[in-house]
């Protein structure tokens, strides 16, 4: 069977594109990955080489660059720098590469990447967009919420309580007194 490399174009018997064990290994992890991200794996990891290098990636830097994608893409949660942790979803991911796959090909990505950080800076954006989508959503449908004396509404359910900050800060205050922090 031949196989045709869809980045560079090389054809060849598609015992050549696996006769390394890295690259065989990463094919292996390439078809693990979420979602539509495989059929987007060889397009970004064409984003690591050179523009205009016939130089391919080696064995060991595809492994490691597709490994590192795995584990973003099936992490439980997302973070960027110190923000907040959000829930994961394979489609930040999917959304993120071709963000940058546009960008690419429009000129404005400089090539070659170096890590996933851009990748993983774009897909926590979409993650708290999406957050805070949803969290308007929910605002918003907790004020259009009928009022208790509407007929329909006999047993209201107790909203969330404030919590009192005062006693808080006294309970602290006499914490750090018996520590001896104050």
């Amino acid at each position: 069977m031949k196989a045709t490399c869809p980045v560079c174009g090389n054809y060849g018997p598609l015992e050549n594109f696996l006769s390394q064990e890295d690259y065989k290994k990463a094919l292996a992890i390439i078809t693990e990955l979420p979602g539509g991200l495989p059929r987007l794996v060889v397009r970004y990891l064409a984003l690591f080489r050179k523009p205009g290098s016939d130089r391919a990636l080696t064995g060991p830097r595809v492994l490691r660059v597709v490994s590192g994608l795995r584990d973003l893409a099936v992490s439980n949660d997302i973070q960027w720098k110190s923000g907040r942790v959000h829930a994961n979803k394979p489609q930040y991911w999917e959304q993120a590469i071709n963000t940058m796959l546009e960008r690419a090909d429009a000129g404005k990505l400089e090539r070659p990447l170096d890590g996933h950080n851009y990748l993983r800076a774009i897909a926590y954006e979409l993650a708290d967009k999406d957050f805070e989508g949803a969290h308007r959503e929910k605002e918003t449908r907790a004020a259009t919420r009928p009022a208790a004396s509407e007929p329909g509404r006999e047993n209201p359910q107790p909203g969330p309580t404030r919590p009192d900050f005062r006693k808080q800060a006294e309970n602290i205050k006499k914490i750090k007194k018996k520590m001896g922090m104050q």
